[in-house]
């Protein structure tokens, strides 16, 4: 197995608290009430619950355009191990897996896997995996698995690999987590048939939720299905960057002004890889508000 970690971080580092978000760190272009939120002292942060979370949104677009140089760079050491495990149009299929909101990663990136690929893609939940292997998994071999996890710490995320491993020789596995110290970037280490990628650890989310680090686990995935096309890969992300800029510095404020007239409930609405970011959306609001908006996905 090879670890590559994004920025140089060391193997088995261990995550440290994140900084108090500040205007400085978050964005260059900040819309004014985002600004005001990320000047207040770090013991007001903390007292209002979102220390972490403010930092963690705000810093999507620049670390989606170092995780695409990220994997740019690590190309041609994907593109052999796909081949090594025989994933080349038509032959063979991936699955694509995680739990909670990596499940939602996976089936983003899902379609335009396939689409770019050109072999089936599958998306499953690792418990299902580990509870009925024999049916959730496609006929199709070769197979690699592709597993997200945030701190690949969950027990099904390493119970998998390891179940896996042990008897379906045929399959290759992909690990995409965000902490180093995690079981998906430790356990693997000397296993050839396991390549991890391990994101920037600004990526492994501090607050409640999941935010940065579910938006650069689908920035790190595509880079598969662009590798041919490094360049695209990098201006799509760049496009990306630029929209999400749009919304943090423009239109951030007149969001706050809808959720601050107080909505009880909220349907998110998403069609094919849309679905699943509907459900993550549905799931975040939920989180953030304590239980207080009933959210929900169609």
């Amino acid at each position: 197995m090879t670890v590559r970690h994004i920025r140089g971080k060391a193997p088995g580092a261990v995550a440290q608290a994140g900084p108090t978000a500040t205007p400085e760190d978050v964005s260059a272009e900040l819309s004014p009430r985002l600004r005001t939120l990320g000047a207040q002292p770090a013991t007001v942060q903390n007292a209002q619950g979102y220390q972490h979370t403010l930092r963690e949104i705000c810093q999507q677009p620049s670390t989606w355009l170092g995780t695409a140089r990220q994997m740019v760079r690590l190309e041609p050491e994907l593109t052999a191990f796909l081949e090594r495990a025989g994933i080349a149009a038509p032959s063979g299929a991936i699955v694509l897996t995680g739990s909670g909101s990596s499940l939602y990663a996976a089936a983003s990136v899902a379609p335009a896997l396939q689409k770019a690929l050109r072999v089936p893609v599958h998306v499953a939940s690792a418990g299902e995996l580990l509870m009925h292997p024999e049916t959730a998994l496609p006929p199709t071999r070769p197979c690699v698995i592709l597993s997200f996890g945030r701190s690949g710490n969950s027990p099904e995320s390493t119970g998998l690999v390891d179940l896996l491993l042990a008897g379906e020789p045929d399959c290759r596995h992909v690990a995409l987590t965000c902490c180093a110290s995690g079981g998906l970037a430790t356990r693997y280490r000397e296993d050839p048939r396991v390549l991890t990628l391990l994101l920037d650890e600004r990526t492994c989310d501090r607050s409640l939720v999941m935010t940065s680090s579910f938006t650069n686990m689908v920035v790190a995935a595509h880079a598969i299905g662009f590798r041919r096309d490094p360049d695209a890969y990098l201006a799509w992300t760049d496009r990306l960057a630029q929209a999400v800029g749009i919304v943090l510095s423009s239109h951030a404020d007149a969001l706050a002004d809808v959720v601050q007239r107080g909505i009880p409930s909220a349907v998110f609405l998403g069609s094919g890889c849309r679905y699943a970011g509907a459900r993550e959306a549905s799931l975040k609001l939920t989180e953030m508000s304590d239980g207080r908006v009933l959210a929900f996905a169609e």
